[in-house]
């Protein structure tokens, strides 16, 4: 069965660049082939890998909604639904990239999601990792898109008020009742030594207070990286960054963590 990571977080933490940097290390490292999942309705995990915007499991949903009662012969609504999803999926070296996007129209998506949750966990038997980079918030993990999540990587700023986000994330994880096996949590967008990657040498006193106060353990803390900002200016994908990249370096920690924990 697949690992699947989940980016989770508030909005402007950086959780699509760092889920680039995770498909980044699992493919350099020879841990492919792995599905990326774009599950954000603003999608640009697909920029961020340097992919053309494919077209959305939201188009999917719409396209169903027509043709649900006209469907070819001998095919079941299940049936249908994964052949359109592996219509609409990119492949790319080492990596296949699967993009959410939203509904257009009104409606309630109850149904669709279910076909949608079987569909993922069919895809997945195809891949070592699945990475799902999430909307700022767990709707699309309440709805049970995935049947369990080996780790939840829960992106915060250098703030004070980013560990309290990443706090309430990590509460309403639980309350949920979401099968969770790992939670690490990550702050982003340390000014400093790009060298610097352990939290107590890089994280200001304040905000490392308030994470123990709230009895936040931070896992690792990321230097803000010039390279990153320079390619995104230069529209350029981020799997082009250099092993120098201190991104790539607490990627290249989380995905050794998480495989220890789940060998």
């Amino acid at each position: 069965m697949a690992k699947l990571i989940a980016m989770a977080g508030k909005g402007g933490t950086g959780k699509t660049t760092f889920a680039a940097m995770i498909i980044k290390e699992l493919i350099d490292s020879g841990r492919a082939p792995v599905l990326a999942v774009d599950a954000d309705p603003n999608a640009t995990l697909c920029e961020a890998l340097g992919v053309p915007m494919p077209q959305t499991i939201g188009m999917v949903r719409e396209e169903f909604g027509k043709a649900a009662d006209s469907l070819p012969a001998g095919m079941t609504k299940g049936q249908f639904f994964e052949y359109k999803l592996n219509e609409i999926l990119v492949e790319e070296e080492g990596m296949d990239l699967l993009v959410m996007g939203r509904p257009e129209g009104a409606g309630c998506y109850c149904y669709v999601n279910n076909l949608l949750r079987g569909a993922v966990e069919s895809l997945s038997q195809n891949y070592r990792y699945v990475v799902v980079d999430n909307e700022a918030g767990l709707e699309h993990l309440s709805r049970r898109t995935a049947s369990h999540v080996d780790l939840m990587v829960i992106m915060s700023d250098h703030s004070v008020r980013g560990i309290r986000s990443a706090h309430r994330v990590i509460e309403l994880a639980d309350e949920m009742g979401l099968e969770v096996l790992k939670k690490l949590v990550l702050v982003n967008m340390i000014v400093g030594e790009r060298s610097l990657t352990e939290p107590d040498q890089a994280v200001d006193q304040a905000v490392m207070a308030e994470a123990k106060r709230l009895g936040v353990d931070i896992f690792a803390a990321i230097p803000r990286d010039s390279d990153v900002s320079a390619a995104d200016l230069a529209q350029r994908s981020l799997l082009e960054l250099g092993a120098q990249s201190p991104a790539v370096a607490v990627a290249k920690k989380v995905l050794d963590y998480i495989d220890a924990e789940t060998r």
